[in-house]
């Protein structure tokens, strides 16, 4: 396999872990309550929250703060099923670093900008591994491919 094939490989389940579940993870979220009674708990009506069920439409900032708010949940995982508060490390504890991931996240975007020619400055460069360990961690598929890792270089520069 040569360099230009490599991917980051990384384990992935869709679900409730997929962006595109926002119905299913505001069901859950629901739980046993009634559409009704949590719409009521939320601040929202529950025409708006049947419709959000139903794949129909999707909340506003504000109203995904009160949905988060009254099922004890973060933003984060409602938009996007990222993280669970049970994920969430304690305040002052460090989260967790998958050190073999982002050593090869470091080599594969060195090796793109290298083959790009392209230089970028210390913080630039952060935020590209950054963004790419991020979509290790939101992603269900099974890579993350060397065009990608390209689209962010040119991104960034």
């Amino acid at each position: 396999m040569t360099i230009e094939d490599q991917d980051i490989v990384y384990p992935g389940s869709p679900g409730l872990n997929d962006p595109a579940a926002f119905p299913a993870r505001l069901e859950a979220l629901i739980g046993g309550m009634s559409v009704r009674a949590f719409a009521r708990k939320a601040g929202v009506s529950d025409t708006f929250l049947r419709q959000c069920l139903a794949g129909r439409t999707e909340p506003t900032r504000t109203k995904l703060l009160a949905i988060a708010e009254a099922g004890g949940t973060t933003v984060e995982w409602i938009a996007t099923g990222r993280s669970d508060p049970s994920d969430q490390p304690a305040i002052g504890e460090r989260p967790s670093i998958d050190r073999d991931l982002l050593e090869s996240i470091i080599e594969i975007a060195e090796q793109v900008l290298d083959d790009a020619g392209t230089r970028l400055s210390a913080g630039r460069k952060a935020r590209l591994i950054t963004a790419l360990y991020d979509m290790h961690a939101s992603t269900s598929v099974e890579s993350i491919s060397r065009e990608t890792i390209h689209r962010l270089v040119a991104s960034t520069v």
